[in-house]
């Protein structure tokens, strides 16, 4: 599995997608950073009389998404610095952007950040920017659905959901039913 595109939406709404391999706009990923795991941070306590320590809690901290982006103007509808000041639109620094990953599997996953740092270097023959977003929630959050379907009958149905969520989730579950029903609510 890997990365096909990442869509960046601002505080008004506008998207912008950066596929992987071919520039837009007159920008490309170079890299990112921090998408693996977020390293916890555990808490013990040492005693005088024992050896190590007694695990007391863990916790994950906020992650830090660093995205390497290139510039590749065309030199008539796009300059660097053209390019520069249309990233500002989605990586103004104390601004929120949500950022969507898509993998070539289906999986989109969704996180929000704020832009820590939006640094280009304005004399260089080689332009890029470097973007830092803090997100202060460390988890993806999934954008797919998974439905179940089923019949609505006077008795009661049991149904079996996979929940492939490899951290503490919330879940929402909507129920629709294809018939009134009557009777009395138990």
């Amino acid at each position: 599995m890997s990365l096909t595109k990442v869509e960046v939406r601002n505080a008004a709404g506008n998207v912008l997608t950066l596929p992987f391999g071919e520039p837009v706009g007159g920008v490309f990923i170079k890299s990112i950073d921090g998408l693996d795991p977020v390293k916890a941070a555990i808490v013990t306590s040492s005693f005088a009389t024992q050896d190590g320590e007694q695990y007391q809690a863990a916790r994950r901290p906020a992650r830090n998404i660093v995205m390497k982006l290139g510039f590749a103007p065309d030199w008539v509808l796009t300059t660097p610095k053209s390019v520069r000041d249309n990233l500002y639109k989605w990586f103004m620094t104390k601004q929120q952007s949500e950022l969507r990953f898509y993998e070539d599997n289906g999986l989109v996953v969704s996180i929000v950040g704020r832009c820590e740092s939006n640094e280009s270097p304005r004399f260089t023959s080689d332009p890029d920017a470097t973007i830092s977003m803090y997100c202060f929630l460390p988890d993806f959050t999934g954008m797919t659905n998974n439905t179940i379907s089923g019949r609505s009958t006077s008795g009661s149905t049991e149904s079996t959901a996979n929940h492939l969520a490899t951290t503490d989730t919330h879940l929402l579950f909507t129920l629709t039913l294809n018939q009134q029903i009557s009777g009395s609510a138990r």
